[in-house]
């Protein structure tokens, strides 16, 4: 197992500055997640050291069939934080979770984003045939603020029967078109010790802090939902 640091650039306004040279080797930062990313096999960990990451690179980030860890290096969610800057039609990860193990992501912030489907995130599997008790994501630590769909999931969408374990994560001031959480096609969710604050959504829709389609399983525990509209939702009943 190695592991590969990635290091922000610096930022005006949202625009980042400096080079764009990325420096591949372990013992030095990288200059985006993505270049971190795309250096990992199997088991491998990318640290976050503390910034402000935007552009490319550092948003629409690909984890494809990798089980890996992205986590800060400091395990402080305020201090890394990713940002898509207002930047239309942008989030900060797509996940495409095939059964070679677990993906995790932790202890950071994700901001500022809006998408038609999983405004920070989106998960998906290769195939449903392909999925099986290996293919998880876990999101552990991870601040969700202002990131927004205008159709499902304002924070996160994941489909395809993958299992999504959230612990101890914080979402406020996002809202939907149906859930802050939109997870479907009988995928697992666990939720635990998660806050969900200030969730809205759009007029005559439902589902703000979670939404779910018939299909789903999910268990919530240990977590407070304060000041929401429409606190759980269904697709189908």
């Amino acid at each position: 197992m190695a592991s590969w640091h990635a290091k922000s650039k610096p930022s005006v306004n949202g625009t980042v500055m400096g080079s764009s040279k990325v420096r591949v080797s372990p013992a030095t930062p990288f200059l985006t997640v993505q270049a971190g990313v795309d250096a990992t096999a199997d088991g491998d960990v990318v640290l976050l050291l503390d910034g402000v990451y935007s552009g490319a690179g550092n948003t629409m980030i690909e984890v494809s069939e990798r089980a890996i860890t992205i986590a800060s290096a400091s395990s402080d969610p305020t201090a890394v934080v990713l940002t898509c800057a207002g930047v239309p039609d942008t989030r900060i990860f797509n996940i495409n979770q095939a059964p070679q193990g677990p993906t995790t992501i932790a202890a950071m912030s994700m901001v500022g984003c809006q998408t038609d489907e999983g405004g920070a995130m989106k998960i998906t599997t290769i195939s449903a045939a392909e999925q099986d008790e290996s293919s998880v994501v876990s999101v552990v630590g991870v601040v969700f603020q202002n990131v927004n769909s205008t159709g499902q999931g304002g924070a996160i969408y994941s489909s395809l029967r993958t299992q999504v374990t959230l612990r101890s994560c914080f979402f406020v001031l996002c809202y939907s078109n149906g859930g802050v959480v939109s997870h479907t096609d009988a995928g697992l969710l666990f939720i635990t010790d998660c806050t969900f604050q200030f969730l809205f959504t759009m007029p005559g829709t439902t589902g703000s802090s979670l939404f779910r389609t018939s299909s789903s399983q999910f268990v919530m525990e240990d977590s407070t939902v304060d000041t929401c509209i429409n606190k759980i939702g269904r697709a189908h009943v």
